[in-house]
Parts: C-alpha cells; sequence; structure tokens
C-alpha cells in the first residue's frame, strides 16, 4: 500500500495524481492532483478610490509532488502569479493558524465583543 506522499519511487503516482504529468526543468515528473474549487470573497484595496472592495473569486487548491517533496498550491482561478505554493508542513500549520484565528474570533463574537 503506498502512503499519502506516493512512496519514495518518483515512477510511482500518488493515490491522489490525475496521471496528467508536468516535466520540470530537470526532467523529473511533477504528479498533480485535481484541482479543489473554493468559491471566496475577497478584498481588494483600490488606492484610486481609498475604499476596500469586496469582490467574488474562485480560489483553486491542490497538490503536486516533485523532487519527492509535496507542496500545496492555493491561488485565484483566473490569476496564477498571485498564487502561494506551500509545503505540506507550512500549509498544516497555516490550517492550525486559521483555525485558532477563527475559533478567537467567534469565541469573542459570542462573547459580545467585536
Amino acid at each position: 500500500m503506498r502512503d499519502y506522499f506516493g512512496g519514495d519511487d518518483d515512477e510511482l503516482c500518488p493515490a491522489w495524481c490525475t496521471g496528467d504529468h508536468d516535466l520540470s526543468d530537470d526532467l523529473r515528473l511533477a504528479h498533480r492532483s485535481e484541482a479543489r474549487s473554493v468559491p471566496a470573497v475577497e478584498r481588494l484595496d483600490d488606492p484610486a478610490h481609498n475604499v476596500p472592495q469586496a469582490t467574488t473569486v474562485n480560489l483553486i487548491v491542490g497538490l503536486e509532488k516533485s523532487a519527492a517533496e509535496l507542496w500545496v498550491w492555493i491561488g485565484p482561478e483566473d490569476d496564477a502569479e498571485r498564487g502561494l505554493t506551500l509545503s505540506a508542513e507550512s500549509a498544516h500549520r497555516l490550517q492550525n493558524a486559521l483555525g485558532d484565528i477563527l475559533h478567537t474570533a467567534r469565541t469573542r463574537r459570542d462573547r459580545g465583543g467585536e
């Protein structure tokens, strides 16, 4: 049974790999998962009007394994330049921090705070 990272052999596809491979500059395979779309509301600063604006955006989230490293990518569907690619460990820390900060906001709101 292959583990989450797809084993040590770059020739084996992880279970989540779509089979649509990209070759890196060093000609290694890059395994990619299907992208998940997450509808979101994003705040964009508008320096011309000095008023932030809220806009809807579809974020895409997925996995990539290249050079035996697992990466998590997230970014706007229509603007890859603004995306983030994080190590799996960093993405896990971010997940925990988001959960903690949202819990703090929810707890303060429940107590009548802002």
